[in-house]
């Protein structure tokens, strides 16, 4: 775990309604933006995959992660570190 890198994203993806809607109704739609914080599984040009959540001691190689989710680069606004005050390995 020592290895590991917390960051910060801040990222956008589609919104919808579901069903028949009126013109005012779908022109107001906007896309939704979240802010994630996760410790970094793997990155590469496309995307970055993070968990908020894993193992600190390492003894579960089945399922060390919880919730991982794959942000598409493109989608990202924003980004920065997480210093894990405190933590020590």
């Amino acid at each position: 775990m020592a290895d590991m890198k917390a960051v910060w994203v801040k990222w956008v993806d589609s919104n919808g309604q579901d069903g028949w809607t009126g013109r005012a109704d779908a022109s107001s739609l906007r896309v939704a933006e979240f802010l994630h914080v996760g410790f970094v599984l793997h990155e590469d040009e496309i995307q970055i995959t993070l968990s908020p959540t894993t193992y600190t001691n390492g003894h579960d190689p089945v399922c060390p992660y919880h919730s991982p989710i794959a942000i598409p680069k493109i989608a990202i606004l924003a980004r920065g570190e997480v210093e894990l005050a405190g933590y020590d390995g």
